[in-house]
């Protein structure tokens, strides 16, 4: 599994049936069939990943919306995402990594 930095494209999995419910945002794998819910800010995240987005992007967004210092916005992201990617909810577009000659 690749490590997701600042750094790293990110987008989400096709994988996934959403429908928000009672302001969560409920989602079903049609893969493995778990049911996972996310609270406001889980779905902001999963309404940015529609399309391909760099971690510090995302970030970048998030933090003024939900008033959080940007070192705590990124940790925060970086811990989720690696949450979703353990469930295959994410995909790595690129990795962020610089490639020498």
């Amino acid at each position: 599994m690749t490590t997701i930095t600042r750094d790293t494209t990110i987008v989400r999995s096709d994988d996934f049936l959403a429908s928000t419910v009672d302001n969560e945002l409920v989602m079903i794998s049609l893969e493995q069939g778990n049911y996972y819910a996310l609270d406001d800010i889980g779905s902001r995240v999963w309404e940015l990943l529609a399309a391909p987005i760099t971690v510090a992007d995302l970030c970048a967004q998030l933090q003024p919306q939900f008033a959080v210092t940007p070192e705590q916005c990124e940790a925060d992201v970086l811990g989720f995402l690696a949450d979703l990617q353990e469930e295959g909810m994410v995909q790595v577009i690129d990795a962020g990594i610089a490639e020498t000659p």
